[in-house]
């Protein structure tokens, strides 16, 4: 990984803190550890070619990725929507068993695909995951943290899990990450960037919410357009038949592993209000209502906070944390881009008082949970502190612009040098 990626564009007294970055480079020794650990137990691999600590292929998630493209480019399209039939022609490309694998993806996602598979499989990985990572450490980049920070904005626990799983955290998180950030400064730019989303929507709830209520007009229409031009892309190279596969299977199947009983072994893995209310002894009905109450509020929330004078930077961070309050459907390996917002926030704790904000670092760790069977805890807890960290961040944003707007009306109130009595400028505050 180029070290420039990690660099800090501005250094204070609390950066240089010893204790303060001691713990911060200590935190990622013990997450890029644990990664090895998971790596390790996912690729020990039978003479069958089945992962002894999965109970299939090692590559997980993706086989779907490489051998969803592969079947597409072969013509087999159609194995893609039979569950059946589809691990079997995985099996055949894989030459092991394949037991847990269904497409789950838009059919744009098979454009992703479509480079890989001309690869052989091992050499398609590594592309995949290494690229990915270095997408998402250039779109960290542009937050200009200090080393420590961006180092475990990057490599967190959550990116353990993609890696091990060959999932698309690194890419989505990426996508999402760099277009909130460019969108105010280079709208087309950003726009573009979350309009590819479309392979992966329901990470890109909120996005228009915000580009509305921003009024960032070029921006959302350049979300749009990318968005159109993909589909049609798809349709260009595979036709109709995958889209009717996936509004027609893919969709109905996703949603029914979405709603089984709980708990499923997954489901802990889970980071959502929905699972947790499925945890809590909801009725599917109900675990959808408090689910549609969080994303009415995550809504509410994006759409206030809009107008407030923000740093794009905050902005970012609230919108992709109030993300995963808003879908119903993520999981471990879906929080690499919300290690950036964690980051984020524990860089700004230490600006303001040198001390370790404990909320986000809990957050932070969370992915770890599975590792020591006790997913519970972080289906517990996720939506819990994702909550508080937003509800703070809020907070403190509202103290700010409040802040902002005495020091404004102080100004204001001020003529040649002398301050008006402090009953005009409230009363001019009062007025506003």
């Amino acid at each position: 990984m180029p070290a420039r990626a990690f660099a800090s564009l501005r250094t204070d007294a609390h950066e240089r803190s010893p204790s303060g970055t001691a713990v911060l480079w200590g935190i990622l020794v013990l997450s890029i550890a644990y990664g090895i650990i998971i790596l390790s137990r996912v690729w020990v691999v039978g003479p069958d070619g089945i992962s002894r600590g999965t109970g299939t292929v090692p590559y997980w998630d993706f086989s779907n990725l490489w051998g969803g493209a592969k079947l597409a480019a072969k013509g087999q399209l159609h194995t893609l929507f039979d569950t059946t039939a589809y691990r079997q022609e995985l099996a055949n490309l894989f030459g092991a068993p394949v037991i847990t694998g269904e497409w789950s993806y838009p059919p744009t996602m098979l454009l992703v695909g479509a480079p890989l598979a001309i690869l052989p499989v091992g050499m398609a990985y590594l592309l995949w995951i290494s690229g990915t990572i270095l997408l998402f450490a250039l779109a960290v980049r542009q937050l200009h943290l200090p080393c420590p920070n961006a180092a475990i904005a990057v490599f967190s626990p959550a990116l353990a899990w993609n890696v091990a799983l060959g999932q698309n955290g690194a890419l989505t998180g990426a996508l999402l990450l760099a277009g909130l950030l460019q969108a105010e400064r280079r709208p087309y730019l950003g726009g573009a960037l979350l309009g590819c989303l479309i392979i992966k929507p329901h990470l890109a709830v909120l996005t228009p919410v915000v580009l509305i209520a921003r009024g960032n007009w070029r921006g959302l229409g350049a979300a749009a357009f990318t968005a159109a031009l993909l589909l049609l892309l798809s349709i260009a190279v595979y036709g109709w038949e995958p889209w009717y596969g996936f509004v027609t299977h893919t969709g109905p199947l996703m949603r029914r592993i979405m709603e089984a009983p709980f708990p499923q072994g997954y489901q802990v893995r889970s980071i959502t209000i929905f699972v947790l209310a499925r945890a809590l002894g909801f009725g599917l009905l109900s675990s959808y209502l408090v689910q549609a109450v969080g994303a009415v509020m995550a809504v509410v929330m994006v759409w206030r906070s809009a107008r407030w004078p923000l740093a794009a930077a905050t902005r970012s961070a609230l919108v992709i944390m109030l993300t995963f309050l808003a879908t119903p459907y993520s999981y471990t390996y879906d929080m690499v881009p919300l290690a950036a917002p964690l980051a984020l926030l524990l860089h700004q704790r230490k600006q303001t008082d040198g001390r370790i904000d404990l909320l986000a670092l809990t957050l932070w760790l969370l992915p770890c949970m599975p590792f020591f069977e006790v997913g519970s805890i972080q289906l517990l807890l996720a939506p819990i502190l994702l909550l508080l960290l937003v509800a703070r961040t809020l907070i403190t944003a509202r103290k700010t612009r409040t802040s902002d707007d005495r020091s404004r009306y102080q100004v204001l109130g001020t003529r040649r040098g002398v301050a008006l009595p402090a009953t005009s400028i409230e009363s001019t505050e009062s007025v506003h």
